[in-house]
């Protein structure tokens, strides 16, 4: 018998699928203490885990690990680099969020470009004069800018088409139909009114959005990690333009901190991570991670669901 390691709370209908199985499961109520992993970690082969850090120093207590299943698809939690080490495949619920974090997106760009909060305070207010003042703008004839064109990047595509936007996609990796190809970011930055990104946070995407460089009243809609956009040049350009506003539902510390500075400017609109939190969503990826564990442990991972595969040769 096979030691799985739920390090934290997932749906009921993943825990029993691997309970189901001849595996022995340890899964608790509440995210795993750094005392608990340390305990079950010796004997476990499969480590199921939603945002807890793995880094080396607990992964190395597993020394027969055979694999580490992301509740999710945003690895950066995850020390992939020793998994690979290791030759240990990381594996990803890959189409499991991908449908709400597309819509989560959408939502944001809208209550944006409507100016919602302050709508929605005008009418509490019960001060109908802000109807003269409103600020907002229709999607229809905009364009947008998704930077990264994979599973979501390509979902919230057509959605953008069907508000009647123009669509262009920037992705040095990925082949797409979806929207135009955009080969120069700064210049797409530039052009594009609505800007939204889809991307993995890797060394090479850290930093990568200088909302400085974006067009003169333009939007950035974040449902992908905060690191991606440079934070101190996002404030700046949020503070003394060009960036009219800022759709996020991602920080570069999370949970957000009270003294976040994004919080406390007017023109950012902000969710706690939960874009990916539907019911649906937190089911499939429940099910799914579990899934792949009972898929790796019997040696039929699906390939498409490994994140180092291009690391472990897969």
């Amino acid at each position: 018998m096979s030691r799985i390691l739920v390090a934290e709370p997932i749906h009921e209908d993943g825990i029993a699928l691997l309970q189901a199985s001849a595996h022995e499961v340890i899964a608790f109520d509440a995210p795993a203490s750094v005392t608990q992993m340390r305990e079950a970690l010796p004997e476990t082969v499969a480590v199921l885990v939603r945002t807890l850090p793995m880094g080396a120093d607990l992964l190395s207590l597993a020394p027969r690990l055979a694999i580490v299943s992301k509740h999710g698809v945003g690895c950066d939690n995850i020390d992939v680099d020793h998994c690979s080490g290791r030759g240990v495949p990381v594996a990803i619920a890959a189409e499991a969020n991908a449908n709400a974090v597309a819509e989560h997106a959408m939502m944001l760009m809208l209550a944006c470009v409507k100016r919602l909060p302050a709508q929605d305070a005008a009418a509490r207010a019960g001060d109908w004069s802000f109807r003269q003042q409103t600020e907002a703008f229709e999607l229809r004839g905009k364009t947008a800018l998704i930077v990264g064109m994979g599973r979501i990047g390509r979902l919230v595509a057509p959605l953008c088409k069907a508000f009647g936007m123009r669509v262009i996609g920037y992705d040095p990796v990925a082949e797409f139909t979806e929207a135009d190809r955009a080969n120069d970011l700064d210049t797409a930055l530039a052009e594009a009114d609505i800007v939204t990104l889809h991307t993995p946070l890797l060394p090479e995407t850290a930093g990568l959005i200088d909302a400085r460089r974006m067009k003169c009243g333009s939007i950035l809609i974040n449902c992908a990690r905060g690191g991606i956009a440079d934070e101190p040049a996002l404030i700046e350009a949020l503070t003394n333009g060009p960036l009219a506003m800022l759709g996020t539902d991602v920080f570069v510390t999370e949970p957000m901190l009270p003294s976040d500075p994004l919080l406390h400017l007017p023109n950012v609109i902000a969710t706690p991570h939960t874009g990916a939190m539907t019911h649906e969503s937190t089911r499939a990826m429940a099910t799914i991670s579990a899934q792949n564990i009972l898929d790796s442990l019997a040696g039929r991972l699906d390939r498409d669901r490994i994140f180092n595969r291009s690391a472990l040769g897969a």
